[in-house]
C-alpha cells in the first residue's frame, strides 16, 4: 500500500498493489482519493478500479460529506459509478439534523436508487429528543412505506428517569409499538425499559 497525507496529516492518496506473477511486479488494482476543508473536515471520497490493459484508473465510488457551522455531518451521500451512463449515481444517503447542543435528533436513510423517478429512496427514519441536561428523553422510529409514499412510525421510547454516576448510566422508560390498522400506540409487554453502561 502506498500512502500519501497533506500537511495536516490526513490521508489524500492511497494505492493498493497485488503481485502480477506474469510481469513478476506489483501492480496497482485500487486507488482512493481522499478531500479534506481547511479546517479538517472529511469532505469527499473518491475510488477507482485499475485497468492494467490500458493502464489507467476507472471511477468505481464517490462519497460525499456535508457539515452544519458546528463541525456535524448533516448529510453523507454514496455513489456508485454507472458504466453504461457514465456518470456516478446515488445508492444511498443520510440526512442528519441536531440541537442547539450537538445532540442528533434526526436521521433518515435511503437506500437505493429509483431510476423511473429519478430519486432515492426513503428507507428509516429516527428522531430523537433531549432535556437540558442532554440526556436523551425520547426516540422514535419510523419505515417508509412506498404504497403511501409516507414514513409511518414503528417504536418509540419515551424515556421517564434517568440516572447517571461516574460509571454506570441508567435510563428506564417505556417503549411502545405503532399499530398502524388503528393509528394506535400500544405498550410492549416488557414496558419498563432500561439500558446500562459500565
Amino acid at each position: 500500500i502506498e500512502s500519501s497525507f497533506d500537511v495536516n496529516d490526513n490521508k489524500i492518496l492511497e494505492i493498493r498493489y497485488s503481485w502480477d506473477l506474469a510481469s513478476e511486479t506489483y501492480e496497482p488494482y485500487y486507488k482512493y482519493e481522499w478531500i479534506w476543508s481547511e479546517t479538517g473536515l472529511f469532505l469527499e471520497l473518491m475510488g477507482y478500479d485499475y485497468n492494467s490493459e490500458t493502464q489507467t484508473y476507472i471511477n468505481e465510488q464517490k462519497r460525499e460529506y456535508t457539515y452544519n457551522d458546528n463541525g456535524n455531518r448533516i448529510l453523507y451521500i454514496f455513489y456508485d459509478w454507472d458504466i453504461a451512463l457514465e456518470a456516478f449515481i446515488p445508492d444511498s444517503k443520510y440526512e442528519n439534523a441536531y440541537d442547539s447542543n450537538g445532540n442528533e435528533t434526526l436521521e433518515i436513510k435511503y437506500d437505493g436508487w429509483d431510476a423511473e423517478t429519478q430519486s432515492l429512496i426513503p428507507d428509516y427514519k429516527y428522531e430523537y429528543s433531549f432535556d437540558a441536561n442532554n440526556f436523551k428523553t425520547h426516540q422514535s422510529s419510523y419505515t417508509w412505506q412506498a404504497e403511501l409514499e409516507a414514513f409511518i412510525p414503528s417504536f418509540k421510547t419515551d424515556i421517564s428517569t434517568q440516572t447517571e454516576t461516574s460509571t454506570q448510566l441508567v435510563r428506564a422508560g417505556i417503549t411502545s409499538k405503532y399499530d398502524a390498522d388503528t393509528s394506535t400506540w400500544n405498550a410492549l409487554d416488557e414496558e419498563a425499559l432500561k439500558s446500562y453502561w459500565y
